[in-house]
């Protein structure tokens, strides 16, 4: 059966450490652990658009059509980065935990990445051969060249609520307050951005700072350092226990956009094509397995084996992505919901321009794997 495995990456090329220096987009940190559970804390949320690189190639274990001395299909080692075990990579942690990879002939590593800069460029030097990341952080690098395909959706929805002290009863209260959100520019800061407009407050009425590590997000409220912030699934649930309150998630304010998906560098993928395929229809198996009921009990046991969260937390992250249906069901990106938050980050002059969708979507590797 394939595991997770979460490492560090070291092998960049020197002009990574001055990229990592810039402001932008982020993908959602891992769910902080209760204390309890003595895991690690989430993943801070940075990134930035890399220069364009040369074609990757991301390194793999052992060559597709290598065949061990017993004839079967060699199982073939891939690297999936990320920034954090969040719940978006769900039907990952199941594709791992229910053979569906291995069923495929792949075993995938988990690479818990620090910021989405590092994830590109880990994805263009071939130091891993897929990435889960917001689509804000898959354009920034595209329009400067990099030769990076979206090749379906993993979550769809995001799962992100606005958390408030006790002493905000409306969105008007914010004004003149300080608030949270991730890295400047980023997801978080984008849509947190995007409903604070649709609820009437404009830019200047109110201050962001920037909270990487989500689960501190909490305690900033809790010590009057912040009026609000934006939270996912399990810092949410600990806020509302806390007694703080929630003004509500992103879908109510910001209709129809998308949150991430699986990116590819081009090249890799082409060359790679049956092994893509393959990942696909695990991911689409997996999803399966997570929408059925009768499997909730044991989603919830994969899920906090990567991330060891009490079972009210664990039941709050499946009412948000199963029940509510925040994960992508059929793994086809929402194409009206990425134009519409990548304008969202234009109009806050987050993102340059809007890459056209067809020059870097790339739906052939899903088609197939949904034909069978």
């Amino acid at each position: 059966m394939s595991t997770s495995k979460t490492a560090s990456l070291f092998r960049f090329v020197p002009a990574l450490a001055g990229l990592a220096l810039i402001a932008a987009g982020c993908g959602q940190a891992a769910p902080a652990a209760s204390p309890s559970a003595g895991a690690a804390k989430p993943a801070a949320e940075t990134s930035a658009a890399p220069s364009a690189a040369a074609s990757a190639k991301p390194a793999t274990s052992a060559s597709a059509a290598a065949k061990p001395s017993g004839g079967a299909a060699q199982v073939v080692t891939v690297k999936m980065g990320q920034t954090g075990n969040s719940p978006a990579s769900w039907p990952l942690f199941v594709g791992q935990a229910k053979g569906f990879l291995e069923k495929q002939g792949l075993k995938v590593e988990n690479v818990v990445i620090g910021s989405s800069v590092t994830q590109t460029q880990a994805l263009i030097n071939g130091d891993v051969s897929f990435n889960t990341y917001s689509v804000d952080s898959m354009a920034k690098p595209i329009l400067q060249g990099a030769t990076i395909k979206l090749i379906g959706s993993a979550q769809e929805v995001p799962n992100f609520q606005m958390i408030v002290s006790p002493s905000i009863n409306s969105w008007a209260d914010l004004k003149g307050k300080t608030v949270a959100a991730g890295s400047a520019g980023g997801y978080f800061d984008i849509v947190m951005r995007g409903m604070m407009e649709a609820n009437g407050l404009k830019a200047n009425d109110y201050q962001v700072i920037s909270i990487g590590d989500s689960s501190q997000r909490l305690p900033a409220i809790q010590t009057n350092k912040v009026a609000g912030a934006i939270m996912g699934g399990p810092d949410d649930s600990r806020a509302l226990a806390a007694g703080l309150k929630s003004l509500g998630y992103v879908n109510q304010y910001l209709k129809d956009i998308q949150y991430n998906g699986y990116g590819v560098e081009d090249k890799w993928a082409k060359s790679h094509e049956a092994l893509v395929v393959g990942f696909l229809k695990a991911m689409k198996q997996s999803t399966d397995w997570l929408y059925d009921p009768a499997n909730k009990a044991e989603a919830e046991s994969v899920y906090n084996a990567v991330s060891p969260l009490e079972p009210k937390y664990l039941d709050a992250i499946y009412d948000q992505l199963i029940t509510q249906k925040m994960l992508s069901r059929d793994l086809k990106p929402n194409n009206k919901g990425i134009e519409n938050l990548l304008n969202l980050a234009v109009n806050q002059k987050n993102l340059d321009k809007v890459p056209p969708l067809d020059s870097w979507i790339d739906l052939s590797y899903l088609n197939k794997a949904l034909a069978g």
